[in-house]
């Protein structure tokens, strides 16, 4: 639900911040550039932290609690902070759980891990196939 939060509310968006919509894109790519930085980052904590499940637990609650605020960003600047802290504990949050999906089934990951693989290739040539498809 945090992944889908901007895009229906855009325009509810566009009203409390008081923007056009093409400055209010700025809030993907901040979310982006913050899932970059979290991706990073959350691989490094996982390293030194011994309780991954706590770790992940709070990157849900940093999750949780940015989408929280969201209605409450009235300046552009701010609310791509928001959106920023909310991308990187989704970054933490997807690399914890590759590691910790892959180090809990050890050698018998490979099937899940593969599944995980072919689900992204599918994302690639998606769109293109649905536009071609009439609609009428």
């Amino acid at each position: 639900m945090c992944t889908a939060i901007p895009g229906p509310t855009l325009l509810d968006l566009e009203k409390i911040v008081q923007v056009e919509a093409s400055s209010l894109s700025q809030i993907y790519l901040g979310r982006s550039i913050g899932y970059l930085i979290g991706s990073f980052l959350g691989g490094i904590l996982l390293d030194y932290c011994k309780t991954t499940q706590m770790l992940l637990l709070t990157y849900t609650f940093v999750m949780g609690i940015a989408t929280l605020f969201i209605p409450w960003c009235h300046v552009l600047w701010l609310l791509v902070g928001v959106m920023s802290v909310s991308g990187m504990a989704m970054g933490a949050l997807d690399t914890g759980l590759n590691v910790w999906c892959l180090s809990f089934w050890n050698d018998e990951s490979s099937p899940f891990s593969k599944l995980f693989i072919s689900s992204l290739d599918w994302s690639i040539p998606c769109p293109t196939h649905c536009r071609a498809i009439p609609l009428t």
